[in-house]
């Protein structure tokens, strides 16, 4: 475990790391003033290096009024209320700015019209218009969108002045801050934000594409869909959040939308969380309170698809609190999982970390949202791309341990398939063993017993005292005993040929690739070799190592006579049946040997053992097939089998 959270912390600082040069290679430093009595003096920024973060606080406000430049020139309007500029108590009025700035420079104003609409006007000449602020929601068309304009004061004094109107939502117009600094380091740095906002985004997609790919190959895999939804959702939240960047690539979107958008990616984030959390850790939610949250999304989210934003706005206060809520639960439990649980593999440890970074994040978030009261470095699209990567690295160490397990599980295949081979091999050793030891001494007893009976009676006959007799009486007893036993060990090894395994054989590829094997041995003795299989030659039932030997044992035997002539092999179905013959061309076999050509122990030369045919002939049987040789002195010798068609695996034909 304690290797595991160096491994983290070693991937964490990296990351960390990252981050820190990316934020030090493009950022602008910032400068953070809050106005007094509607003045903010940036007479002493250096915007050379600098931009300054003016804060929507200490405002003029003028309630319920619409106030143009033209009229505060003329001297009208009320005694101003010095306020800050979120969440005024009217649904429309007028927030005034004054800033006081070096003349005769170009400088770049960004900011966020928040939530429904707003003109701006400075130094008396309309800027910008978002939406269409009226003193009537007839009159007010909503609209949100970021805002970026250019200036050059003429005077030390600039004058901002702000038409603001919410008759659309219930949770207030929010603050109207902004950023103002030299124009091209400015306009540097609104691309910038831009850009990093297309990158997250253009990521989270390419997020949703892979755990969706990823949950198609493996389908039992929730937890793969719950992300890749999430990553979706999140995507189309920052491109409709703040730098309403759909918003410019789509303008005909209507107001109404986008603002519902932003709500239900917040509910529908809170109810993927839930599910994905609940899908990594199945222990970790009890039913009622998985139950619960799912429910409330679902409930919220139907409110705000069949209400107006005017009414489901309201509600967005309570869900926010629910949702801290949540966090807070989910955090808690997490910790708790991971204090008990002490997963071993670095993967869950990673997991189990990516999902914490997401519930703290979404507490942040939802802090800032209301208090503007945040940690910079704990923000949701950090978070988000944090627990990506946590993820991507979690696959990849998942699949090297999947990959070491399914090599170590071939390993052991292969080592299992040689250990087979060798039992395989040991048993046709043993069984050839028991086969020959129970032939060859079968004739030695044979023999011991018939002379010991034979001296047994002849000494009885002559009057042998009774204590020889006896004795060699014993002799031939446990003889005759030793040739039972060695009978039963012959039987036992037929028993074992004829339980061989049978199998689906190709007949056609056995027979060449013995006659291939055994073609070289021929070519040593200046012997042809002439091969006739049939086209339509069907599979045959018989085992692969007995096949094979009774083909080897019949060349061996053609080889031994033929030596400058031919040898041929022949094969064809016969009735249910697939002959197979292998003739040559040499000197045959004599009449008075060719009735026992089939006993073990017969053999027509001083070489041979005797056994080769008989153990054909067994095997053959044992397959339920039948062997025939046919010669003629002279005239070669040809040897004909039989093996049954493969039916389908019945072993009993």
């Amino acid at each position: 475990m304690f290797k595991h959270i160096i491994k983290i912390a070693i991937f964490i600082a990296v990351l960390m790391a990252a981050f820190t040069v990316y934020n030090a290679i493009t950022d602008i430093p910032v400068v953070r003033l809050k106005p007094e009595n509607g003045m903010a003096d940036l007479t002493g920024i250096d915007f050379a290096r600098d931009k300054v973060f003016v804060q929507g606080r200490n405002w003029e406000y003028y309630g319920l009024e619409l106030y143009t430049p033209e009229d505060f020139a003329n001297g009208a309007g009320t005694t101003p209320v010095i306020a800050d500029t979120a969440g005024a108590p009217d649904d429309y009025g007028t927030h005034r700015v004054t800033l006081r700035l070096p003349k005769g420079k170009t400088y770049g104003i960004y900011g966020w019209s928040m939530l429904t609409s707003m003109r701006l006007y400075i130094n008396g000449s309309l800027a910008l218009e978002v939406g269409s602020p009226g003193e009537s929601k007839e009159a007010t068309t909503p609209g949100s969108h970021y805002y970026f304009y250019a200036f050059t004061p003429e005077t030390d004094t600039t004058e901002l002045i702000y038409h603001v109107a919410n008759f659309h939502t219930s949770d207030g117009a929010g603050r109207y801050s902004f950023y103002i600094a030299d124009f091209s380091r400015l306009h540097h740095d609104a691309n910038r934000a831009l850009f990093a906002v297309s990158i997250m985004a253009g990521c989270l997609v390419a997020a949703f594409f892979f755990y969706l790919g990823m949950f198609i190959f493996a389908p039992g895999k929730r937890s793969f869909i719950y992300f890749a939804v999430s990553c979706l959702i999140m995507a189309v939240r920052f491109m409709i959040m703040d730098d309403k960047q759909l918003i410019a690539l789509f303008p005909k979107i209507p107001w109404s939308v986008g603002f519902a958008a932003e709500y239900l990616s917040v509910t529908l984030l809170l109810a993927l969380f839930t599910l994905y959390f609940n899908e990594l850790f199945p222990k970790l939610y009890h039913k009622i309170y998985t139950g619960v949250v799912l429910a409330v999304c679902a409930a919220y989210s139907a409110i705000i698809l069949l209400t107006e934003a005017i009414f489901y706005s309201r509600f967005m206060p309570y869900f926010q609190a629910f949702m801290v809520l949540c966090a807070v639960v989910s955090g808690v439990l997490l910790t708790i999982c991971f204090i008990k649980t002490k997963p071993k593999l670095l993967s869950d440890v990673m997991l189990l970390f990516g999902v914490l970074c997401i519930a703290a994040a979404s507490v942040n978030d939802i802090l800032y949202a209301i208090f503007q009261i945040s940690l910079d470095g704990l923000m949701l699209p950090r978070a988000m791309a944090l627990c990506i990567m946590v993820h991507v690295v979690a696959l990849a160490l998942d699949f090297m341990r999947s990959e070491t397990e399914l090599m170590n599980a071939q390993l052991t295949k292969q080592q299992l398939a040689l250990e087979k081979a060798a039992l395989e091999r040991t048993n046709r050793l043993e069984k050839d063993m028991m086969a020959t030891i129970a032939h060859e001494t079968r004739t030695p007893l044979a023999v011991l017993t018939g002379y010991a009976e034979l001296i047994s009676m002849e000494l009885e006959r002559k009057g042998a005292d009774e204590q020889t007799i006896t004795d060699l009486k014993k002799i031939s007893t446990e003889t005759h005993r030793l040739a039972n036993l060695m009978e039963r060990m012959q039987k036992m090894s037929r028993d074992r040929i004829s339980a061989g395994d049978k199998m689906k054989l190709d007949a056609t590829a056995v027979i060449r690739q013995t006659a291939e094997m055994y073609a070289h041995i021929l070519a040593r003795k200046n012997t042809r070799l002439k091969i006739d299989i049939s086209e339509d030659l069907p599979p045959v039932t018989a085992g692969p190592d007995e096949f094979t030997q009774i083909l080897f044992n019949l060349l061996q035997n053609a080889a031994k006579y033929a030596e400058n002539g031919e040898v041929g092999i022949s094969a064809a179905q016969e009735d249910g049946m697939v002959a197979i013959a292998i003739s040559d061309d040499g000197e045959g076999v004599s009449r008075e040997l060719l009735p026992r050509v089939f006993e073990r122990g017969v053999s027509g030369g001083n070489e041979g053992s005797g056994l080769g045919l008989s153990i054909c002939k067994e095997i053959i049987e044992a397959c339920g097939g039948s062997i025939e040789l046919t010669s003629e002195p002279g005239q070669g010798t040809t040897v004909r089998f039989t093996l049954p068609v493969w039916n389908g695996g019945d072993s009993n034909a």
